[in-house]
């Protein structure tokens, strides 16, 4: 089996497909240990709670980045001004759903989160700090009017989520083509500057991977701004930071099932539930410290985001 198959094959991950027009690029991070890699991974913010689903986002990328890129950086970014740009999001309220679910999120994956763990893994989060120039957005629809199919594909997605598809591609363009702003959620946790950016996203992800490749093919974004990337596509179905229209437990929810009536959602639950009993299990192997570890989270006010 080829080596980069294997990141598919193996179920840790929860990886259904690697993006092919840039495949190369996975490849070689694959070949270098992640070495001068970036591995990114946008929480998409409604202001409104996360489903658990949405810690199987980061059991996906944390194991992807353990067992086969261990040298990358781990980026976990919440785009919070793009979502109140596109989407009319409040500030205040994305921005405490992100810091409960990065909280959870490091309480639920102590191994590879602490610093004094003998097994912890270069991982940081961060807050969007750029919107894309009106250039850049006006390129970006120039690409997309010579590709129909997409572009209708885009219309239809609009409409329901009630938003105009060209910021939300340009926002994806500028997130995971170069090396944006970034905010960080922990005080101190600054972002490394890479040469290649491999990026994680559920099914969903797929039409704004096209038209990524799309504006990539022409040339939209200059030589010292455009940067290699990968995309690793999970298994979600439906984005694992939005609840499904019959409902589903939440960050807060008590005793959650992984019993679902939408088989793609009980799936994702069932990968979580066995991702996180193997990571309680390998931390309670380890001699460290078990007590709780306190985080500075919750550091940036509305007045820096203005």
């Amino acid at each position: 089996m080829k080596e980069v198959n294997k990141i598919v094959q193996d179920e840790r991950n929860y990886i259904e497909s690697i993006g092919k027009h840039d495949k190369e690029a996975v490849r070689e991070a694959l070949a270098d240990r992640g070495s001068d890699t970036l591995i990114r991974v946008c929480i998409g913010i409604s202001g409104q709670e996360m489903p658990i689903r949405a810690l199987g986002y980061f059991a996906s990328a944390i194991a992807t980045q353990e067992h086969y890129f261990p040298e990358a950086e781990l980026q976990f970014v919440y785009p919070l001004l793009a979502a109140e740009k596109v989407n009319g999001v409040d500030l205040e309220q994305g921005r405490e759903c992100a810091e409960n679910l990065d909280y959870v999120a490091r309480r639920s994956f102590p191994r590879r989160y602490r610093k004094d763990s003998p097994e912890a893994g270069n991982i940081k989060s961060f807050f969007d700090a750029q919107l894309p120039v009106d250039e850049l957005q006006v390129a970006v629809a120039e690409v997309l009017a010579t590709e129909p199919e997409l572009s209708n594909q885009f219309r239809s997605l609009a409409k329901t989520r009630g938003s105009d598809f060209i910021p939300y591609v340009t926002a994806h363009v500028l997130m995971h083509d170069t090396s944006p702003m970034l905010l960080p959620v922990i005080r101190g946790e600054l972002p490394n500057v890479a040469e290649r950016v491999i990026s994680i996203g559920a099914q969903s992800e797929r039409p704004f991977y096209l038209a990524r490749m799309a504006c990539q093919r022409a040339k939209l974004l200059p030589d010292e701004v455009q940067v290699a990337t990968g995309q690793l596509f999970t298994k979600h179905v439906i984005s694992p930071y939005q609840s499904c229209r019959e409902g589903e437990p939440l960050l807060s929810t008590d005793n959650a099932s992984s019993m679902h009536s939408v088989p793609s959602v009980q799936r994702d639950l069932e990968y979580l539930d066995r991702a996180l009993i193997a990571e309680a299990d390998r931390y309670k192997a380890m001699t460290v410290p078990v007590e709780r570890e306190e985080y500075c989270i919750g550091t940036y006010t509305r007045l820096e985001f203005a």
